[in-house]
């Protein structure tokens, strides 16, 4: 499969990009997760009863919905598992595959001046069963692109071990705000059924759990009960490229491995290593 296929993956599946949880651990985990939903509904009951617990899931997204109010900067790594089954046309030469993925993103977004700043790192190995082949072990190795800190209306890209990174025009994001990540929560709320699960704790952080149905699909999500920043959330995912040529559909989770919130901006971020050369390009110029 070339790089193209995984880029049209990660788009259409917004990544992110994806967790750290085993599907090896198969139905021991599910049975496991399955009592400890009972037993956090349990605790959730006598909670209530008892006067000491009254979130539901609607304040958890309201709150939530209100952390991204006083938000300038956001640093956070992610953690992410992502299995697609890809359908390709029968007059293709490629058979049907299955990717399993595990992606690593590093993430730094500044407000700064009126201007917008971001820098992404992503890590993708992946295992491809395709159809007929015996299984391939891929690595793609880390791609990072950033905010130009001369001109934040231009990004530079490069894979890491390159000598050259590509800068292009980037899409006009000028009226960026952090509060337009609340906005799939604003539409949780309005046309979804909201439950609370429990407590978790989740990579370290205690984690407020609920699930959220829309048009008769769940999605999980868990928050830090300190700020209300989600910490990790299931991904369930269907889509077509843009030109048609595969479909995909699949699922998997996204983790937070660490966060900060309003950090102090460091413009060098967004610039390229002395041993880089910035070259003028377009973005289709960063598709190998």
């Amino acid at each position: 499969m070339k790089k193209i296929l995984f880029t049209s993956i990660l788009s259409s599946t917004v990544l992110l990009t994806a967790c750290g949880s085993d599907d090896a651990n198969g139905d021991a985990d599910s049975n496991d997760q399955e009592t400890a939903t009972e037993e956090n509904a349990t605790e959730e009951n006598e909670s209530d009863t008892n006067g000491e617990n009254s979130m539901t899931g609607e304040d958890v997204l309201n709150e939530a919905i209100a952390l991204y109010d006083d938000v300038t900067s956001l640093y956070v790594v992610r953690e992410g598992t992502l299995d697609q089954n890809i359908s390709m046309p029968d007059d293709e030469e490629a058979g049907d595959a299955e990717i399993e993925m595990n992606i690593t993103e590093t993430q730094l977004q500044v407000i700064q001046d009126g201007d917008f700043y971001q820098r992404n790192e992503n890590s993708i190995t992946s295992i491809v069963n395709e159809e007929g082949q015996d299984p391939e072990e891929q690595n793609m190795g880390t791609t990072i692109s950033f905010t130009d800190a001369e001109d934040p209306n231009y990004l530079i890209s490069y894979d890491e071990g390159d000598t050259e990174a590509i800068r292009y025009e980037g899409p006009d994001i000028s009226d960026f705000s952090f509060s337009e990540y609340a906005y799939p929560y604003e539409q949780m709320l309005e046309n979804g059924e909201v439950e609370f699960l429990g407590e978790e704790e989740i990579n370290g952080f205690q984690t407020y759990h609920i699930s959220v149905e829309e048009d008769g699909e769940v999605t999980e999500l868990w928050f830090d009960t300190e700020t209300f920043f989600e910490i990790q959330s299931t991904l369930n995912s269907e889509s077509e490229s843009q030109d048609g040529e595969f479909q995909t559909e699949g699922g998997g989770m996204n983790t937070v491995v660490e966060y900060e919130l309003n950090i102090e901006p460091d413009l060098s971020q967004f610039q390229a290593p002395d041993d880089i050369e910035v070259v003028d390009g377009s973005m289709e110029d960063t598709i190998g």
